[in-house]
């Protein structure tokens, strides 16, 4: 089977980003609207008992477009959107908005508008958040320092709590008690930032890992959740696989495994003993079997700077002399990794081979690493 048509490729993923509730009733996900009436995405939750569905946000991927959900209680979902701004000094800025979405009577509220990330939903507050945020000097391009927030879902009010500035960012801890703030390094690697939120246990509210690593899928500091990681990275060989989304007990979890030649499924699992099964597809007719292969590569520029790539090959073709589309990430502090692309395989399907680069100013290894981009991009010197 050969899948080369351009609307396999182009539309929205069917589902994406899909949550557990903590009782372990109910997921929410992001879904495809393409109807005649509408087109664009909404926010779905669905009881897996009954099986029953309820859409409780929409947006018409215009004015508004969503892009993660997580739940603060089973009658409170946290939706993180953006939207385009016009600007004097672009044509348009993006800017990123919090919601509080209660799914029993549809209200909606909108509690920060200042380029905020979630980094922990606090399930044992009730009314709060914590949110790492860029300040609005981050479009003068120089190195960005971040800051994180304790948010009121109700009130808005904000407190920071800490603010930093690494050339690569780590997992540190620290003992609020002591007034040096003294930081003991908790997860590190060494070739790119740890980027992405922690994962807190529903048992004792530790952080036990991180929801998202460059190298791969999930990392897990606790012993036995790291024993389960390396038992589903068994299982889905060749994977990115990130192990999140857990029920209050931590007996039932999500799976979203993705790769190069994985579109991305969706897993619920359980454990003693360890069982998944798959429940959704972000592609339903994007299967491993007609997908392309890609491979990571290494290049030096011109001053001897490692770069590091990924070349998609069309199965259809042998591979040599092929004509090649080079593709560079948005940003210019993206970065692209392993996980599926939808740009590189189409393109592959047409006879063309593709590489991506993460070219110098990519995210992902440090300031220094990324400062360059910003420095040429805004015509500032030093």
């Amino acid at each position: 089977m050969l899948v080369s048509g351009l609307k396999y490729f182009s539309q929205l993923p069917d589902v994406r980003g899909m949550v557990l509730c903590s009782d372990g009733e109910s997921v929410a996900s992001i879904i495809r609207i393409d109807t005649k009436d509408a087109k664009g995405a909404a926010v779905q939750v669905t009881n897996l008992k009954t099986k029953s569905k309820k859409i409780v946000l929409y947006a018409d991927n215009t004015q508004h477009f969503v892009d993660r959900i997580y739940w603060k209680d089973k009658n409170l979902l946290i939706v993180e959107v953006h939207f385009p701004v016009e600007s004097n000094v672009f044509d348009k800025i993006e800017y990123s908005q919090i919601l509080v979405v209660n799914i029993e009577n549809g209200e909606v509220d909108a509690i920060d508008r200042d380029m905020p990330n979630i980094v922990d939903t606090l399930p044992q507050d009730p009314e709060h958040l914590l949110l790492s945020v860029y300040p609005s000097s981050r479009y003068l391009g120089r190195p960005r320092s971040l800051k994180v927030v304790k948010v009121n879902i109700k009130s808005g009010a904000k407190k920071t709590i800490q603010a930093y500035l690494d050339d690569r960012l780590a997992i540190f801890k620290v003992n609020l008690k002591d007034k040096n703030l003294k930081r003991e390094l908790v997860y590190s690697s060494e070739k790119f930032d740890v980027r992405g939120s922690l994962i807190h246990s529903r048992k004792n509210n530790e952080a036990i890992g991180i929801a998202y690593t460059e190298d791969g899928g999930t990392e897990y500091f606790d012993p036995d959740l790291k024993k389960l990681q390396d038992q589903v990275d068994k299982a889905l060989a060749g994977k990115r696989n990130y192990i999140y989304s857990f029920s209050d007990n931590m007996e039932k979890f999500l799976i979203f495994s993705t790769g190069p030649q994985e579109s991305g499924t969706y897993f619920i699992g359980t454990r003693n003993p360890t069982k998944l099964d798959a429940i959704a597809y972000a592609y339903k007719d994007l299967v491993p079997e007609v997908l392309n292969t890609v491979k990571y590569v290494e290049y030096a520029a011109r001053d001897g700077l490692k770069i590091d790539g990924y070349l998609t090959l069309p199965k259809s073709k042998k591979a040599s002399n092929l004509s090649t589309i080079l593709l560079p990430h948005g940003g210019s502090i993206g970065r692209d990794n392993d996980g599926f692309d939808y740009w590189a395989q189409y393109l592959a399907t047409k006879g063309y081979a593709v590489l991506q680069m993460n070219f110098r100013g990519s995210a992902g290894k440090g300031l220094k690493f990324r400062s360059v981009a910003d420095t040429w991009r805004y015509g500032l010197r030093g």
